[in-house]
């Protein structure tokens, strides 16, 4: 009985192990067959590269003796022409043929003499010859195949020697005078035994055997003697079938003469032999089933050392969740009791402010809900930890607009900076996703983590955010750079330690819990993403955070709705066009003007805006500031300077430039309105209000408008 209640307590370890045993396993026999198809494959690759340079190298060796001797063709008719007698054509084919046998790179090491039939005349290099060599010459391997193949170049198969008795074989050609008549057929005899010597060489990885078959299929090259001057077709007729029905075989498997269970390769020569490896099956395969035994005993290796490390992991594990099951309950069971009431008090307070109070109680509802703000975030901080660490908490993916979260992001901070006299620099790299699969929430919660630091820790100078969009790499970065006080980096480490702040006592004038770095690392991790820090005390700090892209379906993306009560209007008869350099701000351009029923056209550049200009007559045009190429003031002069009605045309100036005299400056050049970015609505509104022509204007006071964040 304690045996099985000890086993039922350890069953997640048990099924650890056999979940590595099963793994490994499963492993090593896919791992087997997977260096075995990759070593049979090389091999394979390896057999046809060896076959290949084989049949290159005897057809560079047979190719080089052809063309000396068609050059030696030419010049004996050329002597024929000029009428020279069989003496002097016979001097001069001793001269070639001792210019042939001098040559000291080994290329005609193979090569014996040359002759000829010329008018019936039987003459060769070095001797004069008998008269019965005149008729009998004719008779030969090398003079009938010439006349058989007219005007070519042709090789004979071996045959003997009348003369030496020797294994050769006969390069020959017709010889024709200038009038295109044959006056005879020259001939030049190559030593077989260097082919032999090469071809009985060939190694396949020093194993198997060369061979070479005629065009008539007999075996001329062979390590079994027995079977030299033989038909393939008399021995084996499915072997010579295979060879006379194909130009080349890859890694065949059949028996070969020697009765070995063999692997063929094959390639055909261009004068009809075909060479050949054949390699026994066992030698073949035995890199791979070497490989195989080395896996095998590589994964029991391993199964054994995984097992002894869970073995210690889960020891070890049992005594830390224990504390951390106590830490977290109490947490827990805190952020929640005091949570409950807080969200109270935060609703209560939302609804005094916006009732008609006095202004003396609306500061203080003000002082109540903002404290009552700061004090959730530091419960929810709490609640999220002890969530993360008990295990208890786990990501809730949906289909959500990834440009909104960035516009959210970027015009919260924007304005949170500006109160704190910070300047807040946006910039995109790449093309933004319209739609992403994943948490937005605690992606929202991480960068709003991020970027509230970078704002607490940051007294002058700016706060950069940079979303950088690779779909190459699958991932998406955001950037977040300050100008704050930076870190020492023997600190960077206690960013990540739950409660914990880099110097607290100079940070007491700055609320949080220390929590907020742990929590976004954790589930930035969760989300299968990273988190980076790089700071130099003094100067500031830049958190990296990458995650990877899912692709989200725009049509399944919820989208919160936040209903205002409003002064609205409509003009879906209006032409407005929005020129931006950026997709992004025209995204979220286009979306506000369409809150008014507007249909707006865009330009991504001045040019562009300009050539669209001349095109339509347009109410109103939207024009960025800050553009490559020609900016929104050079766009806009552009379009006054071509006269006429553009110089009535309404520009508004778009752009993020919100300082002070901003808008004196824009006005001086040509602008008739302005409006800052993030774009609010009661701006947008008003500037509707105020530039389109009134028939097109349809207003309902106190509607509901729907506000899309």
């Amino acid at each position: 009985m304690k045996f099985l209640m000890r086993l039922k307590a350890e069953s997640s370890l048990l099924f650890q192990y056999l979940t590595v045993v099963v793994v490994i396993s499963f492993m090593v026999i896919t791992g087997c067959c997977s260096v075995s198809r990759i070593v049979n494959r090389n091999i394979t690759l390896y057999g046809e590269a060896v076959i290949v340079s084989s049949a290159e190298t005897l057809t560079a060796y047979l190719k080089a003796h052809q063309m000396a001797f068609e050059k030696i063709a030419f010049i004996v008719e050329d002597l024929y022409s000029l009428e020279a007698d069989i003496d002097t054509i016979g001097t001069h084919l001793t001269k070639l043929s001792d210019h042939l046998m001098q040559k000291d790179d080994g290329i005609y090491r193979g090569f014996v003499y040359i002759y000829a039939v010329i008018d019936g005349v039987f003459v060769q290099a070095f001797d004069r010859v008998e008269e019965k060599y005149h008729e009998l010459a004719q008779t030969r391997p090398w003079y009938t195949e010439a006349y058989k193949r007219s005007g070519e170049t042709c090789f004979s198969d071996p045959y003997r020697c009348l003369q030496t008795n020797d294994l050769i074989i006969s390069i020959s050609k017709v010889l024709y005078d200038e009038n295109k008549n044959p006056f005879g057929v020259l001939g030049f005899d190559i030593h077989f035994n260097a082919i032999v010597d090469y071809v009985s060489q060939i190694r396949l990885m020093d194993t198997g055997y060369g061979g070479l078959l005629d065009s008539e299929l007999r075996i001329i090259v062979h390590t079994e003697k027995s079977v030299l001057g033989r038909r393939l077709g008399d021995l084996r007729e499915d072997l010579a079938a295979l060879f006379r029905d194909s130009n080349e075989l890859k890694a065949y498997r059949t028996i070969s003469l020697l009765n070995v269970d063999s692997i063929y390769y094959s390639r055909k020569l261009f004068n009809g032999w075909q060479i050949y490896i054949s390699v026994p099956r066992d030698e073949f395969y035995e890199d791979a089933n070497t490989m195989s035994r080395v896996l095998i005993v590589t994964g029991l290796s391993a199964m054994l050392l995984l097992c002894g490390i869970l073995t210690f992991m889960h020891a070890a594990r049992k005594r830390s969740d224990e504390a951390s099951r106590i830490k977290s309950s109490f947490l827990a069971n805190m952020s929640h009791e005091i949570r409950t009431p807080m969200n109270s008090i935060i609703g209560m307070s939302e609804l005094l402010l916006n009732s008609r109070l006095a202004e003396r109680d609306m500061r203080f509802v003000n002082d109540i809900n903002r404290s009552a703000i700061t004090l959730l975030s530091i419960i929810n901080d709490i609640l999220d930890m002890s969530k993360v660490e008990a295990g208890r908490f786990e990501l809730s993916p949906v289909h959500y607009d990834f440009s909104m979260l960035v516009e959210n992001v970027v015009s919260m901070f924007t304005f949170v900076a500006r109160e704190r006299g910070l300047e807040f620099k946006f910039e995109s790299v790449g093309e933004m996703p319209e739609a992403q699969f994943g948490d937005d929430i605690r992606l929202r919660q991480v960068l709003t983590n991020i970027c509230g630091n970078a704002v607490k820790f940051t007294e002058k100078g700016y706060i950069g955010f940079k979303v950088t969009v690779s779909p190459e790499k699958n991932a998406i970065a955001f950037e977040i750079k300050d100008t704050g006080i930076g870190i020492h980096e023997e600190d960077i480490p206690k960013l990540f330690h739950a409660f914990e702040q880099s110097h607290p006592e100079k940070n007491r004038h700055i609320s949080g819990t220390g929590l907020g770095l742990v929590i976004s690392k954790k589930f930035v991790e969760m989300m299968g993403g990273s988190i980076g820090v790089e700071s130099e005390y003094g100067k500031g700090s830049v958190i990296t955070i990458v995650i990877p892209m899912v692709e989200g379906n725009p049509s399944e993306i919820r989208r919160d709705e936040d209903l205002h009560k409003t002064r609205s209007i409509s003009a879906p008869g209006a032409k407005v066009l929005v020129v931006d350099d950026n997709e992004f701000n025209l995204r979220v351009a286009l979306g506000l003007l369409d809150l008014f029923g507007i249909d707006a056209k865009t330009a991504l550049s001045g040019k562009e805006a300009i050539e669209m200009v001349l095109k339509d007559d347009y109410d109103i045009v939207f024009m960025d500031h800050m553009m490559p190429e020609m900016d929104g003031i050079e766009t806009t002069a552009e379009i006054r300077n071509l006269g006429d009605k553009y110089r009535e045309l309404t520009i508004v100036a778009l752009t993020a430039n919100a300082i002070q005299g901003a808008k004196e400056m824009f006005m001086a050049n040509g602008f008739n309105g302005f409006i800052s970015k993030p774009i609010e609505t009661p701006a947008l509104t008003n500037i509707l209000v105020k530039w389109l022509p009134p028939e097109k204007i349809t207003q309902t006071p106190e509607a509901e408008i729907t506000v899309w964040y």
